[in-house]
């Protein structure tokens, strides 16, 4: 990995490719309404039951849907990535990878880096490295496709910025986790 930091004028987020795969998947999950409202009728349920479910039955019901950071939320991100000059960043709950691209434009306007993300569902763990790839971003994102409680166990080094966008119920232990790796 090259680390050279790129001007200050430069903001990857303008890139073709990056901002081309992003206006393809957010366009993509704003198509979703009927998956995404099938899914919050399925938690409404679960809530007025008082029902529990897994990261792992939550997973299996979000297969197919987008659940994605919205453009402003990822600008959010590449901003707040940029600030605190993040080059190594944990992400809980990949997904089809949106929340990831930003981050990683900010990672490669930082210089370089990785960022390392979690997905349970395979099926979206695949296409979200398949997504990465597009926006030519693959050599600064690992997906570790599991249970995060293992795959973000060891992040390979001090860590700038976490970002939990997965299943609620785990926040509080996977950042517990990852504390005595924060810079």
């Amino acid at each position: 990995m090259e680390n050279k930091a790129a001007p200050d004028s430069i903001c990857s987020l303008n890139n073709p490719k990056i901002s081309a795969v992003l206006d393809r998947l957010h366009g993509e999950a704003s198509r979703q309404v009927g998956g995404l409202a099938r899914v919050l009728g399925l938690a409404l349920v679960d809530a007025v039951l008082r029902r529990r479910i897994s990261s792992a039955e939550e997973a299996r019901r979000l297969k197919h849907i987008y659940v994605p950071t919205s453009r402003k939320q990822g600008t959010f991100l590449y901003l707040t990535a940029r600030s605190v000059a993040a080059c190594r960043i944990i992400e809980f709950g990949t997904s089809f990878a949106v929340s990831t691209i930003y981050l990683a434009a900010a990672v490669r306007d930082n210089g370089g880096g990785c960022v390392i993300g979690s997905e349970l569902e395979p099926t979206k763990a695949a296409k979200a490295r398949a997504n990465i790839a597009e926006a030519s971003l693959g050599d600064l994102v690992e997906i570790r496709q599991g249970d995060a409680q293992e795959t973000l166990r060891n992040p390979g080094g001090p860590v700038d910025m976490v970002f939990l966008d997965g299943h609620k119920d785990l926040y509080l232990s996977i950042l517990q986790m990852l504390t005595p790796h924060l810079r």
